[in-house]
């Protein structure tokens, strides 16, 4: 994660520069959406590390987000293995309301025909 000077814009102590603080936690998916935005906001208000390259009197933009945990390579292989396979019936009527969404259905040929012509568009 880049240092908060790397992220901020502008040169240092410039009225109306942006500055983003980042909190880490171990917040659920449904908290990964959680955001404070503070426009306008003193500088003199701020904590003093993050006042460091800042004028006294500057104005700037705070973004607070709660991001979600990584997920480990661990969990994401246990999640596909603890996956359970779509019942026929359930896989019919995903088919279903697909096509009664006026997609229209494609003949092996055709997409084969499309997926050559998206290919050759690169080959001059």
């Amino acid at each position: 994660m880049p240092s908060i000077p790397e992220r901020r814009s502008g040169e240092p102590g410039r009225a109306g520069q942006g500055i983003a603080l980042e909190c880490r936690n171990e917040a659920s998916e449904r908290d990964a959406m959680n955001k404070i935005v503070r426009e306008h906001y003193p500088v003199a208000n701020l904590p003093e590390d993050l006042r460091e390259g800042f004028d006294a009197g500057a104005i700037v933009k705070v973004v607070i987000e709660v991001e979600a945990p990584a997920i480990s390579r661990e969990a994401l292989l246990r999640s596909v293995i603890d996956a359970k396979p779509i019942a026929a019936e359930d896989l019919m009527e995903m088919r279903r309301k697909l096509l009664s969404d006026g997609r229209p259905s494609v003949t092996m040929e055709e997409a084969v025909a499309r997926i050559r012509e998206l290919r050759d568009e690169w080959d001059y």
